[in-house]
């Protein structure tokens, strides 16, 4: 399999700027999104990780935040209803833990690499509040 890239510069004295890319950097990663979430992620939470990819690659960090945020919160609540059918499911001591015991309590209902970066979720919830006192 063959792969031509292409960027385009300008120069203005001893600067350079990059204006253009193509394939864009949020489109090379959308196919190694299929590939790694296929089976851990919904076709929506795919596409709202790709806005993600692609609000980054555009210099929007803060909404990659949001979207980022925004797919952590509904997996987990998507858990939690899975999580709620089961006969054993204890939902007082759940409503009683933080976020990070909570991903712990629904290991068993969640996406491994979400388990595997629960530490993320604490970044995600924190950046928001903090960089909303920015704007």
């Amino acid at each position: 399999m063959q792969f031509h890239s292409s960027c385009g510069f300008v120069k203005d004295g001893s600067e350079v700027t990059k204006i253009d890319q193509n394939p864009l950097a949020a489109q090379l990663a959308f196919g190694v999104l299929d590939e790694a979430f296929n089976k851990e992620l919904s076709s929506s939470f795919r596409r709202e990780l790709g806005t993600a990819i692609g609000l980054y690659a555009h210099g929007v960090g803060i909404g990659s935040f949001v979207y980022l945020r925004r797919i952590s919160e509904a997996l987990v609540e998507e858990a939690h209803q899975t999580a709620q059918e089961d006969e054993s499911w204890d939902e007082s001591e759940y409503r009683k833990q933080r976020v990070s015991e909570r991903l712990n309590l629904l290991k068993g209902f969640l996406p491994s690499r979400l388990i595997q970066s629960a530490h993320l979720y604490g970044i995600l919830s924190l950046a928001i509040p903090i960089l909303r006192t920015f704007f």
